[in-house]
């Protein structure tokens, strides 16, 4: 079954789905319509006790009409959800009219901002007007001017696991929030970790009676402004928000409007509990892009995992690997001259694996991760590979999901965000810049082994992986990757789950390992100098189209990487190894620097003295 690109999710009540085929523009196969219709009451006539689809929907074949009972608008958009099966979704009132290159416009902007998880459009009234403040031009959520919220109308957004429901607890029709869901499900989205920008692009036409109006007469409205305060700025500022808000009210208003949004206030802790830890719904089974594996078409994605005595991780490996939901799928294992039953384990799993997945097991004589991986990339013959390691848990949807986004843009890399899973059993997400480049990864090793899925030829052509670091090879791989200015897209949820053994770099320490981190130091710097000397002004962005900025570009990242230089060097310093920190230090201060030197040595001193999060000071300075 072939699904459309973009659904319109519209949600109406009662005698309101009459008002829905007047919205409909032209069928066009890339565009489709859910209409969730909460027909109590509805004088529509009845058809085995079933209130009558109107005939303007029930004949068109890109609209899906749902029925559902009780009131709610947040209940009504979660039912619409349920339903959408599009990888780009629209909310949609009954009463607004779409511009005619409405919906090519939101597939556009989709497909110009392939990391957008989010995309707020804007509407407005027949007289031109908008109805809400909106930012002038292209603006992160983050960064929107002071006074800028979120219209329902015009909220555009992917199908993605870090979607959160809205909450029944808000919204027209709820018993004490009268509005505010779409303020919280943005906002949620943005605090999973999503991309929410505003777009100044107008799509509709809608009336100018926002429920926001009703702030002065309305106890419920009053109550969901406390509560979304609440949510998006915590305790403390909502309550100086809430006693701004109050003062400045009229008088009369003000006693009432207070008690009101503090209340609010109360209810957000319920709101929190409804839909703060809810997980998105899954995308239904048939929504997955549909690929039959047969010799012919074989697989679009190899994953390679490289294996060295795991016999006692590899069935927890091979489970998450079966559980993953993306078909076809080449496996190919490596196994490093393992000494314990890892070959034989590969091997069964092999034998034994599951339908539409081809397992290859081959060996590397040449000790070490990197010569594996190569190994395993000789394998391979689909257009797009991942890595993983073998003492770490995929997430089921991991490869669906990359998939997508390579099927709705031409990139080179698609960047995921992991989580790592410490000895003590806490967990956390790696922090990535999803805009920043080499240097962000010089200082924080955003991109590893597992956060990186290449396009097999531009892998290739930027050599592969260096086989002659035995540590931090994953973040010269990164490094080399963004140097060579690839496209990316960035995929907006947290996956996996990657173990830290009390055997690895952090539990052990850095100084036994100077040896090889200094390779790996040196490799960055070769990288650098290499990018300097093949790269060109056409392949760039504009931002370096000439010499003299390539020039600070590059002492941009001679400065990002002597920073990492130092904070090791303090790491040093801390474990009692100050003369190597030193050499350390000598070794690399011929490069030219953005910044003066006192300012590196103020980093090793900081982290030898246990600051935390020098990296954050590093990045801001370089």
């Amino acid at each position: 079954m072939n699904h459309p690109t973009l659904e319109i999710l519209i949600s109406t009540c009662g005698d309101g789905i009459h008002r829905v085929a007047a919205m409909l523009q032209a069928p066009r196969p890339d565009v489709g319509y859910v209409v969730s219709w909460q027909s109590d009451g509805a004088s529509a006539g009845l058809y085995d006790g079933s209130p009558a689809v109107p005939a303007g929907l029930a004949e068109r074949a890109d609209v899906r009409v749902v029925t559902m009972k009780g009131r709610g608008l947040s209940r009504n958009r979660n039912n619409a959800l349920r339903h959408a099966v599009a990888p780009l979704l629209l909310l949609a009132d009954d009463d607004e009219t779409f511009l005619p290159d409405a919906f090519d416009r939101i597939i556009d902007a989709f497909r110009r901002q392939p990391e957008a998880t989010v995309l707020l459009f804007r509407v407005r009234t027949p007289d031109g007007r908008s109805p809400r403040p909106y930012p002038p031009a292209l603006c992160d959520y983050a960064r929107r001017p002071r006074g800028t919220y979120v219209n329902s109308v015009g909220v555009a957004f992917r199908r993605s696991t870090i979607l959160p429901p809205f909450s029944e607890q808000m919204g027209l029709g709820a018993p004490r929030l009268g509005c505010g869901e779409e303020e919280v499900f943005v906002h949620q989205v943005w605090q999973r970790g999503g991309i929410v920008r505003y777009v100044p692009i107008v799509i509709a036409v809608t009336d100018d009676a926002t429920t926001g109006r009703r702030l002065l007469i309305d106890r419920k409205v009053q109550a969901a402004k406390g509560a979304v305060l609440r949510l998006m700025h915590g305790r403390v500022g909502a309550l100086l928000r809430v006693a701004k808000t109050a003062i400045l009210a009229p008088r009369g208003h003000r006693r009432t409007m207070w008690h009101a949004m503090c209340d609010g206030m109360r209810a957000a802790r319920e709101v929190r509990h409804e839909v703060w830890s809810a997980h998105l719904f899954a995308p239904l089974p048939d929504a997955r892009p549909q690929c039959t594996f047969t010799a012919e078409t074989g697989s679009q994605l190899a994953v390679v995992i490289a294996c060295y005595n795991r016999a006692a991780t590899l069935p927890r490996l091979f489970a998450s690997l079966a559980a993953t939901t993306w078909r076809p799928l080449h496996v190919v294992l490596v196994d490093n001259t393992s000494t314990d039953a890892t070959p034989a384990l590969c091997r069964r799993f092999a034998n034994h694996a599951p339908q539409g997945m081809t397992v290859t097991c081959t060996t590397c004589a040449k000790r070490g991760a990197a010569a594996a991986r190569n190994m395993g990339l000789q394998q391979v013959t689909a257009p797009w590979v991942y890595f993983f390691d073998s003492d770490d848990e995929l997430s089921p949807r991991f490869f669906d999901d990359v998939m997508a986004a390579v099927q709705q843009t031409d990139v080179d890399m698609v960047c995921a965000r992991t989580r790592m899973v410490f000895a003590d059993g806490r967990e956390k997400a790696r922090t990535v810049f999803r805009r920043g480049g080499a240097c962000d990864q010089l200082l924080t090793g955003m991109l590893g082994t597992q956060g990186m899925v290449f396009r097999t030829a531009f892998l290739r052509r930027i050599g592969g992986w260096n086989e002659d670091l035995p540590v931090w090879n994953d973040w010269e791989l990164g490094l080399r990757a963004l140097l060579a200015r690839p496209r990316r897209v960035w995929l907006s949820a947290t996956y996996h789950r990657l173990y830290q053994h009390p055997d690895s770099l952090t539990g052990s320490g850095f100084a036994p390992r100077l040896p090889h981190l200094t390779l790996a130091l040196e490799a960055a710097l070769s990288a650098i100098h290499h990018a300097a000397a093949t790269s060109s002004p056409s392949s760039s962005s504009s931002s370096s189209s000439s010499p003299s900025a390539e020039r600070r570009l590059r002492s941009a990242y001679f400065s990002a990487l002597y920073a990492r230089v130092a904070i090791l060097s303090g790491h040093l310093r801390r474990e009692g190894h100050p003369d190597a920190a030193r050499r350390l230090m000598q070794r690399f201060a011929v490069l030219p620097l953005r910044r003066p030197r006192f300012v590196y040595n103020t980093l090793a001193f900081l982290t030898a003295r246990g600051l935390p999060g020098t990296w954050a000071l590093a990045r801001r300075l370089c």
